[in-house]
């Protein structure tokens, strides 16, 4: 050190700060209340504005991509906020609410289509189909056993043989003017020469003359030709009587369907989807109506003809989600995001050792029940559920939700799968997560921004003011209300104000962390109810505090 620097002074000793920056004490005589039974409970935490302002946005913004992610630690509140702000936006957005339902592809059963219906009128369109089975099932066979049925029936089955019998008989007085006779055995019909209308035997034959013989198996080879010429028509002759059985059945059918179905379509005829699908249907059964007449004796009892009417799963209708008693936009929470509960899944059953489906072993997921309103997911859950994430993105890019098995997406088994038509969606997905996982996701996920474009951050404390102060001790009775613990008093309540100034470490904050104010509220409801006490006090606050240390 040089002999002219200047000497060193010594550095000023720091003020020590006064015991009432480090600790606030509340005055429980500041509060305008005996107890917390007193006050009107508080719908909303304090502190929320700014994520409540960012969830109304993001609710109320009605374009692609504006799904939600609501960050904040776990127990600060996230659904309870959520609960009331999605009770408002669901009752002012249940006009796209409907029922879905698959039914039957007659053209492509693999390939089933989807109804989408008014309110309510999916249970109504499975009822409808379901009785008009039953009464196919009643109307059919006595159709077919009607006498102008069985009248009409012996006619054309008489036509014909006659026909049958005049040609042959016509071949028979033909073959007779040659001395031939046509004989019918077990395996057809057979020409042999007769004399005075016998059948010459082979031997007596042979002892003929060769001029004769000659002139007589020529004749027969002639007549051969020619009865070869009727058999061979036979056939053709039956696919035609067969051909005008069926006109006769479809005839007699539509006696019994087509007013059937009238009265369907007649009951459907806004519906362009539903009125398409009973045409279809309509076509099917006229197809298929021998099915119906196979029915047992004792169908004809009603309750019977409801168990036979379930062999009939082709004309079922699978309503995937049945909104009937639903007067608001449906607001799903799905606590277990797998891959299948989000997108829903294709059943198998087991038959000879076989696994197959069809349409009616479709199950909804939690995209298809909240179709038409909100889906609320835990961000962690979804993300570690394998490709829940991937099908989630997939459906909310797509704007569709494709029901499709991770067994079938990667070929580990061979079983009849399904390709159902897809589902649209129109929904409003909300993240409930942590911060960590929100800029995780930000960084790392390129497609993450582009459909999660609102992000509302929680705060998990508020300045302590007087105003606050009294939101807080309201909220404190919202919480002992809600799960049924014992009111606070006065000094219970500063006690528990000190706390939370001390849990944010910020004598000028308060905590308002809910899980955590609740864990409080419980342990100090236990210790008073033990010991004896009408209201939680202060005493009851600092041994649950010392307890939790």
């Amino acid at each position: 050190m040089s002999d002219n620097a200047p000497p060193l002074e010594a550095a000023p000793a720091p003020t020590p700060l006064a015991v009432e920056k480090l600790y606030r004490h509340c005055d429980p005589a500041e509060l305008d209340f005996d107890s917390t039974a007193e006050l009107e409970p508080l719908a909303r935490q304090p502190g929320q504005e700014r994520a409540v302002d960012a969830l109304s946005f993001g609710l109320a913004i009605d374009h692609e991509g504006y799904n939600l992610y609501l960050m904040g630690s776990s127990g600060v509140g996230k659904q309870e906020l959520l609960q009331g702000i999605l009770q408002q936006a669901a009752a002012r957005g249940d006009g796209g609410v409907s029922d879905w339902c698959y039914v039957n592809n007659f053209e492509a059963p693999d390939h089933p289509l989807v109804l989408r219906l008014p309110r309510g009128m999916g249970h109504q369109l499975r009822r409808d189909m379901a009785r008009a089975v039953e009464d196919l099932l009643a109307s059919l066979p006595a159709t077919f056993q009607s006498e102008e049925y069985q009248s009409r029936a012996q006619e054309l089955g008489e036509e014909f043989q006659e026909e049958e019998q005049a040609q042959l008989q016509q071949m028979a007085e033909r073959a007779a003017q040659h001395n031939i006779a046509m004989i019918q055995t077990p395996a057809g019909y057979t020409l042999a020469p007769t004399r005075n209308g016998e059948v010459i035997p082979p031997q007596e034959f042979e002892a003929l003359p060769e001029e004769q013989k000659k002139d007589t198996l020529a004749v027969i080879e002639e007549l051969k030709e020619e009865l070869k010429g009727i058999v061979r028509q036979l056939p053709g002759r039956r696919r035609q009587s067969m051909e005008r059985f069926r006109e006769l059945n479809r005839e007699f059918s539509q006696l019994a369907i087509d007013p059937l179905f009238a009265e369907l379509k007649r009951k459907y005829d806004e519906q362009e989807e539903v009125m398409s699908y009973l045409e279809a249907v309509h076509n099917d059964v006229l197809e298929e109506a021998e099915a119906f007449t196979q029915a047992r004796e004792e169908s004809a009892v009603p309750e019977n003809l409801k168990e036979r009417a379930r062999e009939f799963t082709r004309y079922a209708v699978n309503v995937l989600v049945d909104n009937a008693d639903l007067e608001t936009a449906p607001v799903i929470y799905e606590d277990n995001p797998t891959f299948a509960n989000l997108l829903g899944r294709s059943e198998h059953v087991a038959r000879m050792g076989t696994l197959l489906t069809d349409f009616s072993l479709i199950k909804p997921g939690a995209l298809h029940r909240a179709n038409g309103g909100y889906l609320l997911l835990d961000a962690d859950k979804v993300l570690t559920q394998p490709f829940a994430w991937m099908g989630l993105k997939r459906a909310l890019k797509a704007r569709d939700i494709r029901i499709q098995s991770l067994d079938q997406l990667f070929s580990f088994v061979s079983t009849v799968q399904l390709e159902p038509e897809p589902v649209p969606l129109d929904v409003k997905v909300l993240l409930l997560g942590d911060r960590y996982l929100f800029y995780l996701l930000q960084e790392y996920d390129p497609e993450f921004v582009a459909l999660f474009r609102v992000a509302a951050d929680m705060t998990e404390d508020v300045d302590r003011t007087p105003e606050n102060t009294h939101l807080f001790a309201r909220m404190l009775h919202s919480l002992s209300q809600q799960h049924e613990l014992l009111a606070l008093d006065r000094a219970a309540v500063a006690r528990v104000i000190e706390h939370a100034a001390r849990r944010v470490e910020d004598s000028a904050k308060l905590s308002v962390h809910r899980g955590r104010l609740q864990n409080l509220l419980t342990e100090s409801d236990f210790l008073a109810r033990q010991a004896g006490s009408g209201t939680i006090g202060a005493d009851h606050v600092d041994a649950a505090i010392e307890a939790s240390v």
